[in-house]
């Protein structure tokens, strides 16, 4: 199935108008001057980016470039030498010395692109986002242009995405902050991204996926649609992805 190249995650901005008015909406009586504007928060969610590798068909027919655009990682020391070490950018890349780059589905072939990582328009778009978040609150709340962490903070989860976003949107919001400190807490324990494990759930999850004639017979029937979808995706007849046992996939 050829796919255009477009953005995998498109989440429209909200626009500084309607953040306006959402104020109104909140509170449609207009308080009096006695009143000041004492907290917001913000919960956002990625902007534009690439796919998950675990979505993307066996071998994608476009290519997708992300030269120059790889995410930053590395690590800053509280003072000495490491307190100026140098930010590493991610540059994805094959080597055909590499025997096992094929031996597994290698999707959009060639590229230099993060699976998932934020694009450079879904950079732009955290930043816009951030000048809009700017353009109405920075006054109601005495913000700076600089983060103060006394005030105001950042948190992210584990997922390397939330950080990007992180950085498009204190650019836009915080103009003159850089080398921020944000807050995530520990994978085991993630509040916004829990792995709780629920018993109850897995075990009924497995008495109608397991041995369950119903189940079976849905798979059965789907078979014929399965092996039309394969022939346009190039999937495995017999994949150990999980693409034949759900249409969500």
């Amino acid at each position: 199935m050829a796919r255009e190249l477009l953005e995998f995650s498109t989440r429209p901005r909200l626009p500084t108008k309607f953040m306006e008015s959402t104020i109104g909406v909140i509170c449609p009586i207009t308080p009096s001057q006695d009143f000041t504007l004492e907290y917001v928060e913000v919960i956002q969610r990625h902007h534009k980016r690439t796919p998950y590798s675990t979505n993307t068909f066996f071998r994608e027919d476009i290519s997708w470039s992300c030269v120059g655009q790889g995410p930053l990682n590395g690590l800053k020391a509280a003072s000495g030498p490491g307190a100026d070490a140098a930010e590493i950018q991610w540059q994805a890349f094959t080597n055909a010395d590499n025997p096992f780059t094929a031996t597994v589905g290698p999707g959009f072939v060639g590229s230099t692109c993060q699976f998932p990582q934020i694009t450079e328009e879904g950079l732009e778009d955290s930043i816009t986002h951030g000048i809009d978040l700017r353009a109405v609150y920075a006054s109601r709340l005495g913000l700076n242009e600089s983060l103060d962490t006394s005030t105001s903070r950042i948190r992210v989860t584990n997922n390397q995405i939330t950080s990007q976003v992180a950085s498009g949107l204190i650019k836009g919001l915080f103009p003159a902050s850089s080398d921020i400190e944000v807050l995530v807490q520990s994978t085991s324990f993630d509040s916004l991204e829990p792995t709780i494990s629920c018993p109850d759930a897995n075990q009924l999850q497995t008495a109608i996926t397991t041995g369950s004639q119903t189940w079976n017979g849905h798979l059965t029937a789907a078979a014929g649609l399965y092996a039309e979808l394969d022939a346009v995706s190039g999937i495995a007849t017999h994949d150990t992805g999980g693409w034949h046992v759900s249409f969500d996939q």
